[in-house]
């Protein structure tokens, strides 16, 4: 619902139903896991063989493979959510400060942000810093046991006869049984490209200066 309506306030469609697709063996706990959790929710899910799976979406899995299909999962557009996000922040008036690197957290009534471009009050603060939490418990005297790792995405180009994998017609999906796991979304960034992604990555340092090769 929430997702509804920044999409009207965007003006924009920023999540894409295309349904999705848990894969894993059967009888193994990830896949009974899912179900239940998904009938204790309320959640109306559908249960799929190998055979079903290569009938609906083309994929090849063994035979002693399952698949919990949920009809409402989708793909959410990140950089156009992230965008409308922004637009609303400012129309409601906040200031968004790109660059401002925060190095000090100073509790109390207001609460006080130090960085390297100013200080900032306010009555609260609400921290979202992704693979920089390290560095924000350390305001804290607090450490984290955490490894940051860098995931790199493919796009793979496939035969897309008739639109068989366009977001119309396959699922995003997830294999929980295969180590690590692979998830995927289907053609819908780039015209008759699947993303496919290994959910792992080598060791990474969020300080370090990024260096890109074509």
């Amino acid at each position: 619902e929430l997702w509804s309506e920044l999409e009207k306030d965007a003006g924009e469609q920023l999540f894409v139903q295309t349904g999705g697709l848990m894969l894993g063996f059967e009888g193994q706990s990830s896949i009974t896991n899912l179900a239940g959790y998904a009938a204790a929710a309320g959640v109306e899910t559908e249960q799929l063989s190998a055979a079903a799976i290569k009938q609906r979406y083309g994929l090849n899995y063994p035979s002693n493979y399952v698949g919990v299909v949920e009809k409402e999962a989708g793909v959410l557009k990140a950089d156009r959510c992230l965008a409308a996000v922004h637009t609303l922040f400012r129309r409601l008036g906040g200031v968004i400060r790109d660059r401002v690197r925060v190095t000090d957290v100073v509790p109390g009534e207001p609460v006080t942000l130090r960085t390297n471009q100013g200080q900032y009050s306010g009555k609260a603060v609400i921290f979202c810093p992704g693979p920089w939490l390290p560095d924000v418990l350390a305001m804290f005297g607090l450490k984290a046991n955490l490894r940051i790792v860098e995931i790199l995405v493919a796009y793979w180009h496939c035969t897309n006869r008739d639109g068989q994998y366009n977001a119309s017609r396959f699922p995003v999906f997830l294999d929980y049984d295969v180590k690590p796991m692979v998830y995927g979304l289907p053609c819908l960034e780039y015209k008759d490209e699947i993303k496919i992604v290994v959910h792992t990555g080598a060791d990474t340092d969020v300080h370090a200066p990024r260096v890109y090769r074509k």
